[in-house]
């Protein structure tokens, strides 16, 4: 791949504009080419999960994690967050993190209420400290996916968006991709 360098002085601010797209398309690019397990990283041994038969409106939680579809993920190039082998996408039923239940799954249709987003964690920004999963229609460290109830996690542990502050680094940190584990075949290979 060719590099280039451009001196930001000499680029008016439309063409930093463009420019700043062209990084932020090529981010959601990679982010979409992740599949697999999304761990919860303060015990991995839990992942997201969507219940044995996944039809609209089923919720989203955490379960210990095993070898089946309902905890395989695909990340898909319109943002949204399909399960398996079903047209089913992680939802933000109302759309509004601010007063939405908990998670459910819904038919995919690339709606904002089915677009999410990943922050790095800021204190660990390596691959091992995971990063946040945010509803994108309220931007990177405003809600953050957080469990219910808190405390240890539990199989069945409801998942909802939470208010959460990059300052405090408070937002639930999740594995996706080679973070958790999974062989580069079941990962896509990339790391987000």
């Amino acid at each position: 791949m060719a590099q280039a360098y451009i001196r930001s002085s000499s680029l008016g601010a439309m063409e930093r504009c463009v420019l700043f797209a062209i990084l932020l398309a090529t981010v959601r690019t990679v982010a979409a080419s992740v599949s697999g397990r999304i761990k919860y990283r303060k015990n991995p041994d839990y992942c997201l999960d969507s219940g044995e038969n996944p039809g609209n409106g089923s919720p989203v939680f955490l379960w210990a994690c095993n070898e089946l579809q309902q905890q395989y993920w695909f990340w898909r190039d319109d943002s949204t967050i399909s399960v398996g082998i079903t047209q089913k996408c992680l939802d933000l039923p109302g759309g509004d993190p601010a007063t939405a239940p908990n998670l459910w799954l819904w038919d995919c249709n690339g709606q904002s209420q089915q677009q999410w987003g990943w922050a790095t964690n800021s204190l660990f920004p390596d691959s091992e400290g995971g990063g946040i999963l945010y509803p994108l229609n309220s931007g990177a460290w405003t809600y953050c996916v957080d469990t219910a109830n808190g405390g240890s996690p539990y199989n069945g542990q409801a998942l909802l968006p939470w208010a959460c502050d990059e300052q405090s680094n408070d937002g639930i940190l999740w594995l996706v991709g080679q973070q958790t584990g999974n062989s580069s075949a079941d990962a896509g290979g990339v790391q987000v």
